[in-house]
């Protein structure tokens, strides 16, 4: 196997003029391409390898510059939120607050709304003093006939002065006004 090995690098050498590489031959040799050579592609107007490269370059460029810019758009969503975390938790405090002072002050409407402690203000500050008598009334039914129902004013005939009043107002069956209200 070295014998062959040494008659092809003999004939390598032999054949290939000076200054020239045997390995490149061989490789120029074994590589067989479909395409035309650079040189006419570049006069027929195909794009270069380079430009080929700068649209990936500026693909990849376009690709990082909007991760960076919904990144910063997700961080500020988080700020957002936090901020507005903490507004909501201030306001859960003041609402606690503003709750606990609620229930005092309706404590305060109980305690002073009883009847004894009515009683006591009505005879203190308002020097009101206790009834004779109290008087309760039941409820009716309603529709039921109550006993001696009447109405308290009566309309008088037009023209009769019997009650003391002038013809024009009150001989309709209205009741006078309050200044000029008897009791019945």
């Amino acid at each position: 196997m070295s014998s062959s090995r040494a008659s092809l690098a003999k004939r390598y050498t032999d054949a290939s003029p000076p200054g020239s590489d045997p390995r490149k031959e061989r490789r120029e040799a074994r590589h067989l391409r479909l395409v035309d050579p650079p040189a006419k592609r570049k006069a027929a107007g195909w794009p270069g390898r380079r430009r080929s490269h700068q649209w990936k370059r500026v693909a990849i460029g376009a690709y990082c510059a909007l991760l960076v810019v919904v990144l910063f758009g997700v961080a500020g969503a988080h700020a957002l939120i936090a901020s507005d975390q903490v507004r909501l938790g201030s306001l859960e405090a003041k609402e606690a607050s503003l709750q606990a002072t609620h229930d005092h002050l309706a404590g305060q409407v109980v305690e002073r709304s009883a009847p004894g402690n009515v009683l006591r203000a009505a005879e203190g500050s308002l020097h009101m003093v206790p009834p004779a008598g109290v008087t309760y009334l039941s409820p009716v039914p309603v529709g039921a006939p109550v006993g001696n129902a009447r109405p308290r004013y009566e309309s008088s005939p037009k023209g009769s002065a019997g009650q003391g009043r002038s013809s024009g107002r009150g001989s309709e069956g209205h009741a006078p006004n309050s200044s000029s209200r008897r009791p019945a």
